[in-house]
């Protein structure tokens, strides 16, 4: 990667070169290097950009997706090369990057890859991060580690965007009250540990007067519901979600409409009284359960949604890691990580934040810990857990979460995708963070993972 820029740090235009390994199978890892190729400008004003991007066949098993495919390799490409833009031009890490963001009044942004950016602040992400992390004080203890004897202090910064929805843009939804007044909501996409059924009851609630245990969501079942291109590519909230809102807008109309005609009343006069039950407007006495309206109902009170989302969402997140280094053997230790998130409207903030620690970890994991090694002739040689190095939760240090929103003009949420972006983030974020210790030794670029022994390597600059 090349950053054509100015003596001040204003980056000018970009050029990039991405060759990926598709194994001897090529399979979706082989068009992975095509989305890197679209998000390799970030959040950052770039003019220009010149990027080629191809997939290899090689001797090696096939690559498959994972957790921010092909976003999270643009993001560590610009955020490395920046680093070193800012290195030799003697500006701080964060000054280059504000001098180089969008301005909130871009949005939407057409960029010169072809995205275009739905809406963003990335400005206050970053002073977000600055002042959650204290980042100046950090500095300053930087420098005084460096004239004492003792372990290196890394500050690594990052701050990037991801293209969410963007593959499979339609989702859908099904809605509709039992005889017994409970609210079951079908969906397609599956929870694989985000629990989305919090986020639907919460929709549910937003229209209809009912008590959590009255809706009861089911995911996932195709006997039930077959509308769904399935859980992927943090599409969840921002499509089910509105297919969700928009079926129980339409059982809102069903049910005005079911009462009006009961109460031989103008629909206009339908209101919706606490404990879920609906009646005339000034006459709560006069009114009949859900159930009872199911009942007397001819036809079944249901409703369902097609909903296809125009264009991607673009979340962002400004992440900090902090880590120490033992010098004398090269072992890395992160002992912070700060992680400012806009992902639209928060819809669900637990689960959010859940998404972002679990990316988050992964990332972190990414950057010091795992890889896969072959011999040159395509044999594994980390074939167990012995080999291939994954952090126990003792290894992760706490993740603290933020969040700033700018809602998504594609959705009537205002909702983006939060699943993949801590994993884009966090790595080169932590990468930044273990060059950061040790530039002032020579250091100048590791690959990841960040081993013990590249490290120590690189101090005593020794080769190979």
């Amino acid at each position: 990667m090349k950053l054509h820029a100015t003596s001040d740090g204003r980056v000018l235009a970009i050029e990039a070169d991405i060759t990926a390994d598709a194994g001897a199978y090529p399979n979706v890892g082989a068009v992975e290097p095509g989305k890197t190729r679209m998000m390799v400008c970030g959040p950052y004003g770039i003019a220009a950009a010149n990027i080629t991007a191809q997939a290899v066949v090689t001797n090696l098993p096939p690559v498959g997706a994972y957790r921010g495919p092909g976003r999270s390799e643009a993001a560590v490409m610009l955020e490395r090369t920046l680093d070193v833009l800012a290195d030799a031009l003697c500006i701080d890490p964060v000054e280059i990057r504000k001098r180089n963001l969008l301005t909130a009044d871009a949005f939407p942004y057409l960029a010169p890859t072809g995205l275009e950016y739905d809406s963003g602040n990335y400005h206050e992400l970053l002073d977000l991060l600055v002042a959650q992390s204290g980042y100046h004080k950090l500095r300053q203890e930087q420098l005084q580690r460096r004239t004492t004897s003792g372990q290196l202090l890394g500050i690594g910064v990052s701050i990037v965007i991801d293209s969410t929805a963007w593959f499979s843009r339609t989702e859908g939804a099904s809605i509709r009250i039992n005889d017994d007044g409970n609210i079951i909501v079908l969906t397609g996409s599956a929870s694989a540990g985000q629990q989305h059924g919090n986020l639907y009851r919460s929709i549910v609630q937003r229209l209809l007067p009912v008590a959590s245990d009255q809706i009861h969501v089911v995911e996932g079942d195709t006997d039930q519901w077959s509308q769904s291109d399935g859980t992927m590519g943090s599409r969840t909230a921002q499509l089910a979600g509105t297919a969700v809102l928009r079926s129980v807008e339409r059982l809102r109309d069903s049910l005005r409409e079911a009462a009006a005609k009961q109460f031989e009343a103008d629909i206009e006069d339908i209101v919706f009284y606490p404990g879920g039950s609906i009646g005339v407007r000034g006459v709560p006495s006069r009114s009949l359960t859900f159930a009872q309206l199911v009942t007397f109902s001819e036809e079944p009170i249901e409703a369902n949604c097609i909903y296809e989302q125009a264009g991607a969402s673009y979340p962002a997140a400004a992440h900090l890691s902090v880590i120490e280094i033992d010098g004398a053997t090269g072992k890395v230790v992160p002992i912070r990580h700060v992680a400012v998130t806009d992902c639209g409207v928060v819809l669900d903030l637990d689960s959010a934040r859940s998404q972002v620690i679990g990316a988050t970890a992964q990332g972190i994991s990414q950057a010091l810990y795992e890889e896969f090694v072959f011999d040159e002739d395509g044999n594994p040689l980390t074939n167990s857990f012995a080999d291939y190095a994954v952090p126990s939760a003792a290894e992760i240090p706490a993740i603290e979460t933020h969040f700033i929103e700018t809602p998504s003009p594609r959705n009537p949420l205002g909702a983006k995708g939060v699943g993949e972006i801590g994993m884009i983030a966090a790595p080169v974020a932590v990468q930044n963070a273990v060059i950061d210790a040790v530039r002032h030794l020579g250091v100048q670029h590791l690959d990841m993972p960040c081993t013990p022994q590249k490290i120590w390597a690189a101090i005593n600059h020794i080769e190979n």
